[in-house]
């Protein structure tokens, strides 16, 4: 049930067209257009990205994010667990949980559209301080310690908005 759950919202997410077709036929400035069209409201959400260029940094961004979907209960990060990824919540909520499946078990906060976490491990690298687990559909951007290397590399005020946050 829970597989067929997921395909049920994986598929109302999906285009009925070939994106992958259409986009290899543009230039690269309409495809950077479209980017930045696409992805506008998200990254004005997020707080650290905002009074970045946009036109420019989206663009960059774009090529080193990867997009995951996480369903209801299902766990993203483990504590404990080596952070290389750091996780942007685009659409859905999840829940901050320290000492999971403890007695100890205490939900620190919740997750909403815009925030994001596993900053500590990917800038630290560090073991992950919390379990984030999905409360509801949650759609994401991940990016690895690598990428975020590259953003930081030409945009360095990137880590310190991420620092002010930790």
């Amino acid at each position: 049930k829970a597989v067929r759950v997921f395909y049920d919202h994986f598929l109302q997410r999906k285009s009925q067209f070939d994106e992958e077709s259409i986009f290899n036929e543009i230039t690269d400035d309409l495809k950077t257009e479209i980017v930045v069209h696409l992805n506008k409201d998200i990254f004005n959400r997020i707080s650290i990205f905002q009074g970045i260029p946009h036109r420019e940094f989206m663009a960059n961004s774009m090529s080193l994010l990867y997009p995951a979907v996480f369903a209801p209960d299902e766990l993203i990060v483990l504590e404990g667990s080596v952070g290389r990824e750091m996780y942007f919540v685009t659409k859905g909520t999840a829940e901050v949980i320290g000492s999971i499946n403890t007695p100890e078990e205490v939900v620190h906060m919740v997750m909403h559209e815009g925030m994001f976490f596993g900053e500590i491990g990917v800038l630290m690298d560090v073991e992950r301080t919390a379990s984030v687990r999905a409360i509801t559909y949650v759609n994401t951007f991940i990016l690895n310690q690598d990428g975020l290397a590259d953003l930081t590399s030409f945009y360095p005020e990137l880590t310190e908005r991420i620092t002010l946050h930790i």
